[in-house]
């Protein structure tokens, strides 16, 4: 049997209706370069001050369409155009970019620059967006496992939504008197005394039904704003260990374990 054709399903939550120029620009050339290469899209978006509502709502209307592929994709975020592409291509159920946080940790800097080049310093200064998993990063084929990921570009595999439904019933979220109750794939989850927010707990409960979350380090992606990111994930896990093809990497500066 023949597989369906990828199809994605670009979902993008706004507040108060603001998408950056740049995210936009982004947004245009990613969604040519997937219709050169056969690749159907769908578009949506969803304004709102409630993310956990935002992200369910789309996750509902992804689920009620043809597509095979979910995309967030955030509204701050630019990207190679080809950035989903190449994330298709590794076949993981769910796998995303990882980026920083927009504060990069000045006195970290000046401390590590006294034994490093800046270069190697940057990427160590910044906090990153990630949960690892316990011990050693390992790089398989240009990409790595973690425990989650944030949701500023993540691939998630239709059968990834329908296992988790099948398997962990999730709650119903009741809206407003204008939106029917829909499945809370998103929100938040407790593991032990440690509160996952909706983006991280959902890559939380994947894990826990036997799902792996991989990710792309070498993805170029950033925050639009005034403290751009350094340079992409791939960058720390080189200047945080030996950059071999498997080399043991420490853990992102502030980022917490599962």
């Amino acid at each position: 049997m023949s597989r369906k054709p990828a199809k994605i399903f670009i979902a993008t939550t706004t507040a108060d209706g603001i998408v950056m120029a740049e995210h936009a620009a982004s947004l245009v050339r990613m969604v040519a370069s997937l219709a050169r290469a056969g690749i159907g899209t769908e578009y949506q978006i969803q304004d709102g001050s409630s993310i956990v509502a935002q992200r369910n709502l789309l996750a509902e209307r992804f689920m009620r369409s043809d597509c095979t592929h979910l995309l967030f994709l955030d509204s701050d975020m630019t990207f190679p155009a080809d950035l989903c592409e190449t994330l298709l291509g590794f076949g993981k159920p769910l796998i995303g970019a990882v980026y920083t946080k927009r504060a990069l940790d000045l006195a970290k800097l000046k401390e590590l620059v006294a034994s490093r080049p800046v270069d190697a310093a940057l990427p160590l200064a910044y906090e990153w967006n990630v949960h690892p998993l316990p011990g050693p990063t390992r790089m398989e084929g240009g990409i790595c496992r973690v425990a989650a990921l944030p949701g500023g570009f993540v691939l998630t595999e239709r059968g990834c939504l329908e296992a988790m439904a099948a398997r962990l019933n999730p709650p119903l979220l009741r809206l407003d008197r204008h939106h029917a109750p829909v499945r809370a794939f998103y929100r938040e989850v407790r593991d032990g005394e440690v509160v996952f927010d909706l983006d991280y707990s959902f890559c939380i409960n994947w894990g826990r039904i036997g799902g792996e979350v991989w990710t792309y380090p070498a993805a170029d992606i950033r925050h639009i704003g005034d403290w751009r990111s350094p340079p992409p994930f791939l960058s720390f896990l080189a200047a945080a260990g030996p950059p071999r093809r498997e080399s043991d990497i420490d853990p992102p500066p502030g980022s917490a374990r599962p």
